[in-house]
């Protein structure tokens, strides 16, 4: 009976134990997709306005 428990027990455990690791496996995935993302859209915003300030100083 105790063995069975016991049993039990450690399955719920494991099941808890997965299910929190395939959370914080969803949530680094989709954060490092985000800063991924970020990090492109940041470069081209970058790149962007350093050529706008570049014709901004050439023309003017």
């Amino acid at each position: 009976m105790y063995i069975i428990y016991f049993n039990n027990q450690y399955r719920c455990l494991k099941i808890i134990i997965i299910t929190i690791l395939f959370v914080f496996f969803c949530l680094s995935l989709f954060l490092s997709f985000f800063l991924f993302f970020l990090s492109i859209f940041l470069f081209f915003f970058s790149f962007f306005s350093f050529f706008f300030l570049f014709f901004f100083f050439f023309y003017s």
